[in-house]
């Protein structure tokens, strides 16, 4: 994790993790211009990713089914969706992590199908949204720190400061809540 960074422009965390070469959003996208494709980790091109709740932890990713959220904001985040009895936050990029999916006995009904492609719909909207929240939050944290000026900024120094100054995750659940309702 020492060689990790966070890049100062699309936010996300680029660099080796566990044998891996994590790529950022603008990495991605250097290799998409010249027609080039990164290779997969697993399920994903990342190995890594901040939490995307309070962005003061790494996660190993790969997998569609790698959590979004540490082991401090997940149970926070859970049990809110919850209690109001829908996922209004979703914690994984896999629908069946979020509670949406299709029985294959309800396959073949046309309004369980068309309910199943509403609700479908509504998480990956609600995935998009968390990806802007979180790339801000990170970015708002970075610029409070005083760190936005490099290209990109170790994780080490990210986390080392925002623990010197005092940036915990205390409110990171309730900001994010009040962000998707």
């Amino acid at each position: 994790m020492s060689e990790l960074e966070i890049c100062t422009t699309c936010f996300d965390l680029r660099g080796p993790f566990r044998g891996w070469v994590n790529p950022c959003d603008c990495d991605l996208a250097v290799l998409r211009a010249r027609g080039e494709r990164h290779p997969r980790f697993g399920d994903l091109v990342i190995s890594a990713q901040l939490c995307q709740c309070c962005t003061l932890e790494v996660l190993a990713s790969g997998s569609r089914f790698s959590p979004w959220f540490c082991d401090d904001c997940r149970p926070r985040i859970v049990e809110r969706n919850r209690a109001v009895g829908i996922c209004v936050v979703p914690i994984g990029r896999h629908s069946i992590m979020n509670g949406v999916a299709l029985s294959g006995t309800d396959a073949g009904d046309a309004d369980q199908v068309t309910a199943f492609v509403a609700r479908l719909g509504s998480i990956f909207e609600r995935m998009k949204q968390l990806d802007v929240w979180a790339r801000q939050r990170t970015g708002r944290h970075l610029e409070a720190l005083g760190l936005l000026g490099p290209a990109a900024v170790s994780v080490a120094t990210y986390f080392d400061v925002a623990r010197s100054r005092g940036l915990g995750k205390d409110a990171a659940v309730d900001d994010l809540w009040q962000a998707f309702v």
